[in-house]
């Protein structure tokens, strides 16, 4: 019983020394966003997104993310929309020489509903991805993933809003 309290005691002491890998939550980052909307016609739309992610205040490169998609507005509160993305990451926190970054290619569908509950707003948005990976590290991989996004939002005033 006392080498088993002691077990549980060092291993207590020691499990906020260990980490299996470096997560960068103590390195300063930015995340600089473009998402745009340019209606077509009454039914359609196009959406142009790019995000550019980086470490140490801009000089250690982490993530660009470009993706467009194709909206077809189904009614006022519905849409459905098909996409395509690349993504470049970088999946350390270190910039060697002769690093390469995992690149991926994402085909994706989604639906979005939009319904109010009270004075909040709800967004639901329902995507499902084909993403075709190549790491430097692990090689190429196909992988599929369904996503779910509940966005709630609180008008303040005319102008201003709480999203969550």
């Amino acid at each position: 019983m006392k080498k088993t309290i002691a077990l549980l005691f060092i291993t207590l002491i020691t499990i906020q020394y260990t980490n299996a890998q470096a997560n960068g939550q103590d390195e300063f980052g930015s995340w600089e966003m473009f998402f745009g909307n340019v209606r077509l016609t009454d039914k359609i739309s196009i959406s142009p997104e790019v995000q550019y992610r980086t470490y140490e205040f801009g000089s250690n490169f982490n993530q660009l993310l470009l993706r467009t998609g194709i909206n077809w507005h189904l009614n006022k509160s519905t849409m459905a929309s098909i996409g395509y993305g690349y993504i470049s990451t970088d999946g350390t926190f270190s910039e060697p020489n002769g690093e390469q970054n995992t690149q991926e290619h994402r085909l994706y569908g989604q639906f979005t509903s939009k319904n109010t509950l009270g004075k909040f707003k709800a967004t639901h948005r329902y995507r499902f991805e084909q993403r075709f990976i190549n790491s430097p590290t692990s090689g190429k991989d196909t992988q599929y993933r369904a996503r779910y996004l509940l966005r709630l939002t609180y008008p303040l005033s005319e102008n201003w809003f709480v999203s969550a």
